[in-house]
């Protein structure tokens, strides 16, 4: 594994933490993917991308709805940010069917995603557990 799940990633909010834990099997996909059959990496590549946009969908919409739903005051800001990453997995999405075969976008995607990780949800979503709790 990339990155291992930690306390620090917590948010002790049993859905939250599930769906957190995605993340990571992604991630551990791509690395499968970037280290396997090179005839298969680009099918491996676009089926993670495209699970990474239906995880991110899923996951946002679940804690936007828990952050609107508890009055978070930072819920605007936060969502601004889900959208961000949204964007930058549509745009991931756009880079591999224009590229074929490519370990280096795996990586860099691998990256991207070990970055949210360990940013967003050890930082940015703590900010929002007192308010959710459990």
């Amino acid at each position: 594994m990339l990155v291992s799940w930690s306390s620090k990633m917590e948010t002790g909010i049993e859905e939250i933490d599930r769906q957190h834990k995605r993340l990571f099997e992604i991630a551990e996909k791509l690395y499968e993917v970037k280290n396997g059959d090179p005839e298969s990496l680009n099918i491996g590549i676009a089926a993670t991308a495209e699970e990474l946009l239906d995880y991110a969908k899923i996951h946002f919409d679940t804690e936007e709805g828990m952050m609107e739903k508890a009055g978070f005051e930072g819920y605007a800001e936060h969502k601004k940010i889900h959208a961000a990453f949204q964007e930058e997995a549509k745009a991931y999405q756009a880079r591999i069917n224009e590229r074929t075969e490519d370990v280096f976008l795996a990586m860099e995607i691998m990256n991207f995603l070990i970055d949210w990780i360990i940013g967003h949800i050890s930082g940015k979503d703590q900010e929002y557990v007192p308010f959710i709790g459990n």
